[in-house]
């Protein structure tokens, strides 16, 4: 896919207009719908605002999609395309300036966003650093892309566009991604509007640096770590097994604190064998709820069945971004090191390095700081060593 790089130029086309402001945009800041980037060109409308300035933004045409890709060579098969209709869907084949395709109105948004934010990096008059800010859901605090900027935003969009899903958030469909980058797309429509779903600060009320679960005797161990926290009255503990999420228990927080803390809570109320899937929230002390992006899912044991034998599985999913659970099994208790090499045999994180007990234990590793690539995790437990390789996707 094309890198949106970052020119200036002397003669930028531009409209006149009253742009949405704000201390993070103070000049002003611009997103187009679909229809605003499909219209026609007349005297000095959008359609005009495309295709005096496709060329330069765009200098080999536009590429928006992953493994599969939807390539436009001129505004003009741009404005051809625009706006896409249908039911949003990942492609299944590229395509080389259509006019339709089956990923439906997904395709559309994705290519308005890619044209908004080319503009913003050419420095077209009214739009702002709009790929650096933070998405927010205003009707949904649950929305789990809540926090991510615009530039992960699309760039995940381009994956799942592409065919690759793996990214989504646990329980999010193509739909609702379809769904966030509209929001995107009409939040400064025209420079003449701010709807609430884009702010240059996000401050987490939490900032979580670990989260593990572990499948016990009867029951599921979680464990997890921050590395400051402001506000916090509680984190919320909620489990599912399908598509419901349910508070399970909770756990009082620090409130304010410059510095990490850990935490356990332990989940009683389980089936031996049953698959469980945990994700926190944390609860500031007025009240709003802020569902923390990091979800486990782990097996709960059961008094008579063990591991026999040290084991470490394949992460999943394979490939990841940026995140990626790695399950691995103990017999007995042992002090294990789990850590991560890249290609090079540098060895470039620490997943874990403590004594634990026997049972299927599942880490998360985050990669968010790692750059695209092949990388190896390494088990020592005991006497016992394993490899194995996982593909970070960015």
């Amino acid at each position: 896919m094309k890198t949106l790089g970052l020119f200036f130029f002397s003669a930028i086309f531009a409209v006149t207009t009253v742009f949405a402001q704000n201390p993070c945009y103070p000049n002003g800041c611009r997103t187009q719908t679909q229809g605003g980037w499909g219209a026609d060109c007349h005297g000095n409308n959008n359609g005009c605002l495309r295709d005096a300035n496709f060329a330069t933004a765009f200098p080999t045409g536009l590429t928006i999609g992953g493994t599969y890709t939807i390539h436009f060579s001129t505004s003009a098969a741009v404005n051809a395309f625009l706006p896409a209709g249908g039911t949003p869907n990942a492609l299944t084949a590229s395509y080389n300036n259509p006019t339709s395709t089956t990923a439906g109105v997904f395709a559309g948004q994705v290519a308005a966003l890619a044209l908004s934010l080319g503009f913003s990096e050419i420095g077209v008059s009214g739009f702002c650093d709009l790929g650096s800010l933070y998405y927010f859901d205003v009707d949904d605090s649950d929305d789990p892309f809540v926090g991510m900027t615009v530039n992960e935003l699309f760039a995940l969009a381009n994956q799942v566009l592409g065919g690759d899903l793996s990214g989504l958030p646990f329980g999010a469909t193509v739909s609702d991604l379809n769904d966030v980058i509209d929001h995107i797309n009409q939040n400064f429509d025209d420079g003449t509007q701010d709807l609430g779903h884009l702010d240059c600060d996000v401050q987490l009320a939490a900032e979580l640096t670990s989260f593990v679960a572990t499948g016990q005797s009867g029951s599921i161990e979680l464990t997890w770590s921050t590395a400051s926290e402001h506000n916090i009255e509680r984190f919320e503990i909620e489990r599912t097994t399908s598509a419901d999420w349910h508070v399970v228990g909770s756990v009082v927080g620090q409130g304010d604190s410059p510095v990490g803390h850990d935490y356990v809570y332990t989940d009683n109320s389980v089936s031996a064998g049953e698959t469980y899937t945990y994700r926190l929230v944390d609860i500031s002390r007025d009240g709003s709820r802020t569902v923390m992006n990091r979800i486990v899912t782990v097996e709960a044991g059961t008094a008579s069945v063990l591991p026999t034998q040290y084991a470490l599985m394949q992460n999943y999913p394979n490939p990841f971004n940026p995140s990626t659970q790695i399950t691995f099994s103990l017999p007995e208790a042992s002090d294990v090191s789990l850590v991560v090499f890249d290609a090079l045999g540098r060895q470039v994180a620490t997943i874990a390095n403590a004594s634990l007990g026997a049972g299927l234990h599942t880490m998360i590793f985050d990669a968010s700081n790692l750059s695209a690539g092949l990388y190896f995790y390494q088990l020592k437990a005991g006497d016992y060593s394993a490899v194995r390789k996982m593909m970070l996707i960015k």
